[in-house]
């Protein structure tokens, strides 16, 4: 919605994109290869609220770098990310922890991202553990920038499960 009225407006003003521009933008895009991304969302330890003593919901906050090392066609990319899960801007609630870990991301069509994700979660008691995630999303330009949509699935060294949704700005 905002971007529809942000196109709207740069068109009433006379200075909205053509089609060819957005080609080229997404070109371009695509042709950079370097990528740094801030992803926001949320994260869920455990299976489900009902039957799982453990469960949690908590506010993710990531910023990473992603190279697509394969542009012409597909896509392969490689990324690092550091992310935030838990409270941010109030005190007290749920656990607070910290993933660290790098991925590989195949594009099967140029914008579907199918993920997989390994490393580690370290909570602020000291506690660390394995992380492995898989998931898929999808991306969608916005002039110069993507936004991706995606949702993954994650086990743990401890044996614990969990999942995510979030949605991804790659520069």
């Amino acid at each position: 919605m905002i971007m529809a009225f942000i196109a709207w407006m740069l068109m009433k003003m006379g200075v909205a994109p053509t089609p060819e521009d957005f080609v080229r933008m997404e070109r371009e895009f695509r042709e950079r290869g370097h990528h740094m991304v801030l992803d926001f969302g949320g994260a869920r330890d455990g299976t489900n609220r009902w039957s799982d003593d453990n469960w949690s919901k908590q506010v993710a906050v990531g910023l990473g770098y992603e190279y697509l090392a394969d542009r012409r066609y597909n896509g392969v990319g490689l990324e690092v990310l550091a992310e935030s899960h838990g409270n941010i801007l109030r005190s007290g609630g749920g656990p607070h922890s910290f993933f660290v870990g790098g991925g590989l991301n195949y594009y099967p069509i140029r914008s579907l991202r199918v993920l997989a994700q390994g490393g580690t979660q370290i909570d602020l008691h000291g506690n660390t553990e394995a992380v492995g995630r898989a998931g898929l999303g999808f991306r969608f330009m916005f002039f110069n920038v993507g936004m991706q949509p995606y949702a993954y699935a994650q086990a743990t060294s401890t044996g614990e499960g969990g999942w995510g949704l979030k949605f991804r700005f790659e520069y």
